[in-house]
């Protein structure tokens, strides 16, 4: 009876010294199709049936030819829980920059500090370094631009493992403001209604590009939302004014916009028409200059040409902001040729 009450410690004894050690995360992969990682990434790591503490040990060789690329000995110590006997441990690893980007081995070892548990050995984690951000090419709309309306958020973007891009206003989604494709051209696009903003100003697109290897990249566009067209003010020549002939005609006016910054001088038009408005000249730019925060002065002439004016005729001027806002109607005035 006593041989086998002791057979029977020696069994138990026996099994309690056979441990595990499992690796959770990441993905073990295969070596034809192995888990993307990136320049950081933790391996978390399980241990069952532990007596000890156990030291954990990583060995990261090539899978090619099986050549040694890294080794960190006891790199981890896990301390057994005092209810199940289990524990856990995360390690770091890391792949600098320039890391050939081939198929590695991960080996993950634990021991005994008194030897008295024995682990089985965790190696078939099969990993690849992709250690290359994405990167965004180009997106418009650009820096500092004035929008309105439906505005199409275009993005090119390089990179060959993409996971998703994400596409945020005001660090708020917006509608269908992700995805995991480009088209040929590497872009996607996304469309931003303007209508649910109450009002002007201000406003941030943030643009994130995130890998299989969870490398992300992330540019962020500042720029203003205008739904309001400039006002235009003739300042000169006032209405009927009559010049004579031979002299060239000085016009100013003044573009009123959210900012002074929301109309540049290509946007202005300044042209003269007959009474029944047919084209005869356009007024010639001389200066366009900034008059307080939100106002530019527009300054041109028409130059006299024999023939060409005739006794009365009109200046039109109209003019489109950088978010395509245009005044209802042009401003006008009469202007006459005196003998």
């Amino acid at each position: 009876m006593k041989r086998v009450f002791f057979l029977v410690l020696w069994v138990l004894s026996a099994l309690s010294m056979a441990g595990t050690i499992n690796v959770n995360s990441p993905a073990r992969g295969t070596p034809t199709a192995p888990t993307l990682v990136g320049t950081s990434k933790s391996i978390n790591f399980a241990l069952t049936n532990m007596v000890n503490e156990a030291k954990v040990s990583i060995t990261v060789r090539r899978q090619s030819d099986n050549s040694l690329f890294f080794e960190s000995i006891d790199a981890v110590s896990v301390t057994p829980s005092t209810n199940n006997h289990d524990g856990s441990g995360t390690f770091n690893l890391t792949f600098a920059q320039g890391t050939p980007e081939v198929v590695f081995r991960v080996e993950v070892r634990a021991r005994d500090i008194n030897n008295e548990t024995t682990y089985n050995v965790d190696q078939d984690l099969f990993v690849k370094p992709d250690v290359t951000k994405p990167k965004i090419l180009s997106f418009n709309p650009i820096t500092n631009s004035f929008v309105k309306g439906i505005v199409p958020i275009r993005v090119r973007i390089s990179e060959t493992n993409l996971k998703e891009w994400r596409v945020q206003v005001n660090s708020q989604d917006i509608p269908n403001n992700t995805g995991s494709t480009v088209n040929a051209q590497g872009e996607f696009v996304v469309n931003w209604d303007t209508t649910g903003i109450q009002l002007d100003g201000a406003q941030s697109i943030s643009i994130r590009v995130r890998d299989l290897a969870d490398n992300e990249e992330t540019t962020n566009i500042s720029l203003t939302l205008d739904r309001i067209a400039p006002t235009v003010t003739i300042r000169a020549p006032v209405n009927n004014t009559t010049y004579s002939a031979g002299t060239t005609i000085t016009i100013t006016v003044d573009i009123r916009d959210a900012s002074n910054a929301a109309v540049n001088f290509s946007g202005v038009d300044v042209v003269a028409r007959t009474t029944a408005g047919a084209f005869i000249t356009r007024a010639s730019r001389v200066s366009f200059q900034p008059v307080d925060g939100t106002t530019n002065r527009w300054v041109g002439r028409i130059r006299w040409v024999q023939g060409q004016l005739p006794s009365t005729f009109k200046i039109h001027v109209t003019a489109v902001d950088k978010a395509g806002n245009v005044p209802p109607t042009p401003q006008t005035v009469t202007v006459k040729i005196g003998s």
